[in-house]
């Protein structure tokens, strides 16, 4: 397998890291401390969020890391949700015309600037925004 990581930025100034990584096989090497190394010197200038198991604590406190909380991720297959009956002439409005507040409070919710992130999903030709009343 080797070793791997997964890298999102979200935007100029921030970018999350996680699933650092590396086989059994190679462990103890230095190769996650390397495969760090490389990853935060490509995200010069960002601030770095580190997504991380209680095992890699030691060599990210190394690296200038800060234990900051606790993640939850919970992981399964989301069932299928069927679509509501809708009355004649109802109907959902999940994204409208005024779209301005939604970065604000994915923002809020993340305790990060999501703005440029919200910006590029709404300007994807793949992303359709449902008409407006």
């Amino acid at each position: 397998m080797g070793h791997f990581c997964l890298l999102f930025a979200m935007g100029p100034t921030l970018a999350t890291v996680g699933m650092v990584i590396v086989d059994k096989s190679m462990q103890g090497q230095g190769v996650a401390r390397e495969l760090m190394l490389d990853v935060m010197a490509r995200l010069k200038g960002c601030t770095i969020v580190l997504q991380a198991t209680p095992s890699g604590a030691p060599l990210y406190a190394k690296l200038g890391f800060e234990d900051i909380g606790l993640l939850y991720q919970h992981q399964g297959i989301a069932p299928a949700v069927p679509q509501p009956t809708l009355s004649p002439g109802e109907r959902i409005r999940l994204i409208g015309s005024d779209d301005s507040h939604l970065a604000t409070l994915y923002s809020q919710a993340s305790c990060s600037d999501r703005s440029d992130l919200v910006e590029a999903l709404f300007a994807r030709e793949s992303f359709q925004r449902p008409l407006s009343k």
